[in-house]
């Protein structure tokens, strides 16, 4: 005749009524297949083990055939089951988590749940507080390597700037960090082919034997194209200590810009010179234009010549702009 039981459901989480097949194994402990083995033979069959304690059956889990078989372990189990309650209140007076299916056969053997409720809870705000201080912990550590990448890759950086050799590994991240995109097959060309290099555009490589030398144009035109971006920041920063906004500078033309800042190439200086004038002749008129509020035509005369006191606020806005292009 089949047993009903209380047992935890195949996701752990719920307590759900079950009815066995019980065969008795020692003094209120039961047996009941379960399953059975996928390796090993029958001797490795799942059995669930069943306690009895004033008629309210439960199950404390599951194991093999030869472990139920043994009689020494029957009578540990038997011994369990015996000190099963006097257990569960030691697991109380210690604050451990208590489970589910215990609470539920206190429960039923009409003993009060309160105890075994509050120790549940305590666990539970030991354990969050536990993940909490592990998750801290763990955001700190993250801080701290990050910190320490970033101090890593200002001193590469650094060292770029400053002319000294760089690994390729570290160039790729600087760019990345500094938001200059780099062609997908640049970026390869870099990984496996470059061991270092530095802002000249010098590649150190390591030739394959049996092929021929790789072709580091892209990797070279990147180094420029990202010093370059470096420097137009920085120029922007000047410019804006100037007075002179961000979306001013953004209107240079790209031409011009290269012009400015000549890496890679070779500029006639009368022509970066006449570029540099109209340039920053240009941030002028258009920086007078935002700070006054009023069209250029009305700060000039009939002749196009600025007006006092414009003329003046003019040159010293020029100069100033001029400086900020040249002291690259």
């Amino acid at each position: 005749m089949k047993t009903k039981i209380i047992k935890y459901d195949k996701s752990g989480n719920k307590i759900v009524n079950a009815f066995l097949e019980l065969e008795p194994v020692d003094e209120n402990v039961f047996k009941a297949f379960y399953q059975p083995a996928e390796y090993g033979g029958s001797s490795q069959d799942l059995f669930t083990v069943v306690f009895r304690i004033n008629e309210v059956y439960f199950s404390i889990g599951n194991t093999s055939r030869v472990y139920i078989e043994c009689d020494e372990n029957c009578k540990r189990l038997a011994e369990r089951c015996r000190t099963w309650i006097q257990d569960v209140m030691e697991s109380v007076a210690r604050h451990d988590y208590i489970r589910l299916l215990e609470i539920r056969v206190f429960e039923m053997l009409g003993m009060d749940t309160s105890p075994l409720w509050q120790s549940r809870e305590i666990a539970e705000n030991r354990r969050k507080e536990e993940v909490r201080l592990r998750e801290e912990k763990a955001r700190e550590e993250r801080i701290r390597r990050e910190k320490e990448h970033d101090e890593m890759l200002d001193e590469q950086k650094r060292r770029f700037l400053a002319g000294e050799k760089i690994q390729p590994e570290h160039f790729l991240e600087l760019a990345k960090r500094d938001g200059f995109e780099i062609h997908i097959r640049t970026k390869g060309t870099f990984a496996k082919s470059v061991r270092m290099l530095d802002k000249k555009g010098t590649i150190h490589y390591v030739k394959a034997k049996g092929q021929r030398k790789p072709d580091f144009t892209g990797c070279q035109k990147a180094i420029e194209d990202y010093l370059r971006l470096l420097l137009s920041e920085r120029i922007e920063q000047r410019l804006m200590e100037c007075g002179v906004s961000s979306d001013l500078w953004e209107q240079v033309n790209g031409s011009h810009k290269r012009i400015i800042i000549p890496i890679g190439l070779y500029i006639e200086p009368s022509e970066r010179s006449s570029i540099l004038n109209e340039v920053a002749c240009k941030l002028a008129d258009l920086t007078l234009v935002k700070k006054h509020g009023i069209p250029l035509e009305d700060m000039c005369n009939e002749n196009g010549e600025f007006v006092e006191p414009y003329q003046e606020e003019f040159n010293s806005l020029y100069d100033r702009i001029e400086n900020a292009l040249t002291d690259n």
